[in-house]
C-alpha cells in the first residue's frame, strides 16, 4: 500500500499542475467576478482530490503489470585484477522513461511512508485547533437582548431562517463565525459597545454572509484537502485563491446591503490594526487571509495597480514539466568511444566500486579513499572539517571553515569546493563562498610529490539568507499605533534581520503605500526605490489623528539575491 501511495503522489505532481493551469486560463476570463472564480477554485480542488483517488485505485491493479528495468551489479574478488586499458563506460540500458520508472519504483515506498507520517503529524495540529474552537464556544457569554434582536433581524435580511446566537468571548480579538449545524457568532468582550451601530451592523452582516454561504463546512473540506496535498505548491496557490475570493464574495454581499463602502473599509481597517488576531483555520473572520490592502482598495472602489498582473499559466506548465524531466534524467549515458587510461594492474580490495570519469584521473573507492598509482593502500588520516558559525552555508556571505588532519602538515593540505562556489584560505582557516541553494562538498586532499590524494569529503547544505522583517527606520516600529508627533521624524522603510549570525544588511528596492486619511478616500503611491519620495513624505506629514497608513508589497535585496524578494507589509494608525 505504501508503494501504491508513493506512485499516486508522483502522478499527482503533474495532475495538479495541469488542473491549476486550466483553472488559471479559465479564471482569467472572469477575474472581476469573484463568485465564479471561487466556484472554479473549489471545483479545481475537488478535481485534484478525485483524480488522485482514481489514480490510487487504478494503481492497485496495474502497478506490477509492466516489468521494471533493473541494473546488474558485478563483483570482483581480491584474487582478480582489472586491466584498465580500453575499459568502456557502462551505461544503463533503455530510454529516459524506463529510468524514470526505475527511480519511482525504488523511491515509491519511502515517498508513501513519508507522506503518511507527515499527514499524521499535521493532524495533531488540526485537532488542537478544533478543540480550541470548542473551548471558545463553551466559554462564550450571552449578549444583551438588543444586540441579539439586531442579529436576528439581519439574519432574516440575509436569508438565514435558523436562530444564530450572538455571543461574547474574552479569548478572541476580532469577530468570527464558527459551527455548521448550530452556528454562532463571537465578538470580543466590549467591542459591541465601542463601535457605532452602523459598524456593528457591517461586521454582523459579514459573519452572517459566511453562515449563509455554508463557508464553515466548505472550509473544513478545504482544510482536509490542504492536509492531503501539503507537498504541492500549486495546490497552495489554488487554496489561497479560494480563500481570498471567499472573502470577496462576503464583502460584496455586505456592500450591497449597507451601501457604504468607505464605512465598511474603515471598520475592517480599525479591527485589523487595534486588535490581536486569533489565528485558527476553523473559524471565519472578517479580517483574516492575506492581501488586506488590495481587499480594502477593492471595497472602496479604488483600482488596484497590480490587478492586471496575471501569472502566465504556460510558464508554470513548462517549469513543472522541466522539473519532472530533469528529475528523471538518467545519471549515466553510454559513451560513444571507449575511454583509455594508463595501462596498469590495480589490485582490488574485497569488493569495491570503481568510478571512471573523463575529468578525474584519480580512481576512488566508495569509502572515499584514493589508492596511489603503485597500487599501495590508500592514505588513512583523521580529517576534521568544521563550519565556524553554523552547520550550513549561506549565499552572499563569507562562510568560515576550520580544517585540520591528523599527522598531516598544514602546507600539504589542499581544500577544494565541489559545487557552485569557491573556497580560499590556508593554514587551517578557510572561507567558502557559495552561489546557489542546494548542497556543496568540501574535499580535503593531501599533496604529495606524485599528486593530490583525497582524504575526506564533507557535504554542506546551502541556503539563502532568511527573509528579513519590514520595519520603519527612525520611528523604530513594525506595526501598531504611533503618535502624530512622530511624523515629524524622517520615515524610511527598512529591512531587519533578527537573530541572524552574520552581520549583513538587506536593502529595500520598492513598496506600495496606501494612505487612508480620516473621513477621506484612500490614496495609493508606488515607490520604486528604497528612499521614500518627497511627495509621499509630504502626504504623510499632513495626516491627522485617526488616519491609517498601510505599506504593502515591500520588496528588498539581500546579499546573494538574484532578484528582489517580497517580505510582506506593515500597517499603523496615527493617534
Amino acid at each position: 500500500m505504501m508503494t501504491i501511495l508513493g506512485w499516486t503522489l508522483v502522478h499527482s505532481l503533474w495532475q495538479i499542475a495541469l488542473i491549476y493551469v486550466i483553472f488559471k486560463v479559465i479564471s482569467s476570463l472572469f477575474k472581476e467576478k469573484s463568485a465564479i472564480v471561487y466556484q472554479l477554485a473549489c471545483t479545481a480542488m475537488c478535481l485534484c482530490l478525485g483524480w488522485s483517488i482514481l489514480t490510487f485505485m487504478d494503481m492497485t491493479d496495474t502497478l506490477y503489470d509492466e516489468p521494471i528495468p533493473t541494473t546488474t551489479a558485478v563483483e570482483i574478488s581480491n584474487d582478480e585484477y582489472l586491466e584498465t586499458s580500453g575499459l568502456p563506460v557502462i551505461a544503463s540500458e533503455g530510454i529516459w522513461y524506463e529510468n524514470a520508472l526505475d527511480w519511482v519504483h525504488k523511491s515509491s515506498f519511502f515517498l508513501g511512508f513519508l507522506w503518511l507520517a507527515t499527514v499524521l503529524v499535521l493532524l495533531i495540529r488540526y485537532f488542537g485547533g478544533y478543540f480550541l474552537v470548542r473551548r471558545l464556544r463553551n466559554r462564550a457569554l450571552a449578549v444583551g437582548e438588543d444586540f441579539q434582536d439586531l442579529c436576528d433581524r439581519l439574519a432574516n435580511q440575509v436569508g438565514i431562517h435558523q436562530h444564530i446566537a450572538l455571543l461574547e468571548s474574552a479569548d478572541i480579538g476580532e469577530p468570527m463565525a464558527l459551527g455548521f449545524l448550530k452556528p454562532i457568532i463571537l465578538f470580543p468582550v466590549g467591542l459591541l459597545t465601542r463601535l457605532t451601530p452602523a459598524q456593528v451592523e457591517a461586521l454582523l452582516l459579514h459573519e452572517l454572509a459566511h453562515i449563509h454561504r455554508f463557508d464553515y463546512l466548505i472550509n473544513l473540506a478545504q482544510m482536509l484537502m490542504d492536509l492531503l496535498f501539503f507537498y504541492h505548491p500549486l495546490f497552495w496557490l489554488l487554496s489561497k485563491e479560494a480563500r481570498i475570493r471567499r472573502e470577496y464574495c462576503c464583502d460584496d454581499l455586505v456592500i450591497r446591503l449597507i451601501n457604504d463602502r468607505l464605512l465598511y473599509a474603515r471598520t475592517l481597517t480599525e479591527i485589523k490594526i487595534n486588535f490581536i488576531h486569533f489565528q485558527n483555520q476553523f473559524v471565519m473572520t472578517a479580517t483574516s487571509n492575506g492581501h488586506f490592502t488590495q481587499r480594502m482598495m477593492r471595497i472602496v472602489g479604488t483600482p488596484d495597480p497590480h490587478a492586471n498582473k496575471q501569472t502566465n499559466p504556460w510558464l508554470i506548465l513548462l517549469i513543472v514539466l522541466g522539473f519532472m524531466t530533469t528529475a528523471f534524467e538518467p545519471a549515466t549515458q553510454e559513451a560513444p568511444n571507449p575511454i583509455h587510461v594508463e595501462a596498469a594492474l590495480i589490485p582490488m580490495m574485497d569488493t569495491i566500486e570503481i568510478e571512471v570519469s573523463t575529468t578525474d584521473s584519480i580512481p576512488r573507492n566508495k569509502n572515499g579513499a584514493t589508492p596511489d598509482k603503485a597500487g599501495s593502500k590508500a592514505l588513512q588520516n583523521a580529517v576534521a572539517v568544521e563550519a565556524v558559525n553554523m552547520n550550513v552555508m549561506y549565499i552572499g556571505v563569507d562562510n568560515p571553515l576550520r580544517i585540520a588532519a591528523a599527522n598531516v602538515p598544514m602546507n600539504e593540505i589542499v581544500v577544494k569546493l565541489v559545487g557552485d562556489g569557491q573556497v580560499t584560505g590556508e593554514q587551517g582557516n578557510y572561507t567558502a563562498q557559495v552561489k546557489m541553494p542546494g548542497t556543496v562538498t568540501i574535499e580535503v586532499y593531501r599533496r604529495l610529490k606524485d599528486g593530490d590524494y583525497l582524504m575526506s569529503a564533507t557535504p554542506f547544505r546551502v541556503k539563502r539568507i532568511p527573509d528579513p522583517k519590514p520595519g520603519l527606520n527612525g520611528l523604530n516600529i513594525k506595526t501598531g499605533i504611533i503618535n502624530v508627533d512622530s511624523l515629524k521624524n524622517p520615515m524610511e522603510v527598512a529591512l531587519i534581520l533578527e537573530n541572524f549570525i552574520f552581520d549583513v544588511a538587506c536593502e529595500v528596492t520598492s513598496y506600495e503605500i496606501t494612505i487612508l486619511p480620516k473621513r477621506q478616500d484612500p490614496i495609493t503611491y508606488y515607490n520604486n526605490s528604497g528612499k521614500m519620495r518627497e511627495d509621499i513624505k509630504a502626504a504623510i506629514a499632513g495626516l491627522g489623528v485617526g488616519s491609517v497608513i498601510c505599506i504593502d508589497d515591500i520588496k528588498g535585496l539581500c546579499p546573494g539575491d538574484a532578484a528582489p524578494r517580497n517580505v510582506g507589509g506593515i500597517a499603523f494608525k496615527i493617534k
